[in-house]
């Protein structure tokens, strides 16, 4: 890291972390091993964890700033706190289900600083296995909507795509980056006044994303970096109750997501079709709940959803 002092941080790179010790020891890891020539700060905010995330941390990064919340604020507040004590010229909101595969910031930041019209940039996502997994959205109202059917248009990366674009590629309107790994400029950061904090958990990034391209800001899909996503990892730790919390705040945050960006005819319809899909994901796990423990459970949740949508 080298003489790291307030003044000479290029990167702040902030953790949001909730009961994922495992997770999140790995990623700060494969920060401090991967990442070189760049004077950079970790920060991670910790939502009131119960399994020894903040004594693991502690215990193996002393060097990081560990930020305890008395309670789960969520990734949009929580990013938010991060970005307060941050100090580096760019910001990195990296999911803590993360691992670096190359020098991915050092890349990343020397492309945003060779042109100051970009604001946010994101690397490409590989799956555990390093194949190419989904690092661009669509985020337009069909997108959603499709998406709440259980279509996801994705952009595909492919080989030939790379090769097309292999200095990165400009997203169009419509387009979002997957936020696993997001690096925004912190000037841009403070002028949109950060992450909306209607948001809990989802779809604060593709908000934003928005914002920055109405704002004139490029967005870019920048392959020089690499990240390994390991999909899922943060939920698949989660009780029954919070697991019920995290698929509420999914269609609460996309209802809100369209309502702010599409309009209230947008919202309208992509309500009338969430309470649809709900109805029919309850009464296929009411039918087949009696036999099936798991089945029982998605049952209990999507219930809850449905009610409070």
């Amino acid at each position: 890291m080298g003489d790291v002092t307030p003044k000479n941080i290029d990167l702040s790179i902030i953790i949001v972390n909730y009961n994922t010790r495992d997770l999140t020891v790995n990623c700060i890891r494969s920060v401090y091993e991967k990442t070189s020539d760049i004077a950079f700060e970790i920060i991670i905010v910790d939502n009131n964890s119960t399994d020894e995330s903040c004594e693991a941390i502690q215990k193996h990064f002393a060097e990081a700033i560990l930020m305890r919340n008395s309670d789960n604020l969520g990734f949009a507040k929580g990013a938010n706190a991060g970005a307060i004590k941050a100090r580096g010229k760019y910001f990195c909101f990296l999911n803590s289900d993360t691992t670096l595969v190359n020098n991915a910031f050092k890349e990343m930041v020397n492309v945003m600083k060779a042109n100051r019209r970009i604001g946010v940039a994101g690397p490409l996502i590989l799956d555990p296995e390093m194949g190419i997994d989904q690092s661009l959205l669509d985020i337009s109202i069909s997108g959603v909507l499709l998406r709440l059917l259980g279509i996801k248009k994705r952009i595909k990366i492919n080989p030939h795509f790379l090769s097309t674009y292999p200095r990165g590629y400009e997203l169009q309107q419509g387009t979002g980056l997957v936020g696993a790994c997001i690096l925004v400029r912190r000037d841009l950061f403070e002028a949109l006044g950060g992450f909306d904090e209607q948001f809990f958990f989802t779809w604060e990034e593709s908000d934003f994303i928005l914002n920055a391209m109405k704002n004139r800001w490029k967005a870019m899909f920048l392959p020089v970096g690499k990240v390994i996503h390991h999909t899922g990892g943060t939920i698949k730790k989660l009780s029954l109750e919070e697991q019920t919390n995290v698929v509420f705040h999914y269609y609460y945050g996309l209802l809100l997501f369209c309502r702010k960006n599409y309009g209230s005819s947008a919202f309208v319809l992509a309500r009338f079709t969430a309470r649809l899909i709900l109805s029919i994901k309850r009464y296929h796990y009411r039918v087949r709940s009696p036999k099936n423990k798991e089945f029982a459970a998605k049952l209990t949740i999507y219930t809850h959803v449905l009610d409070k949508l």
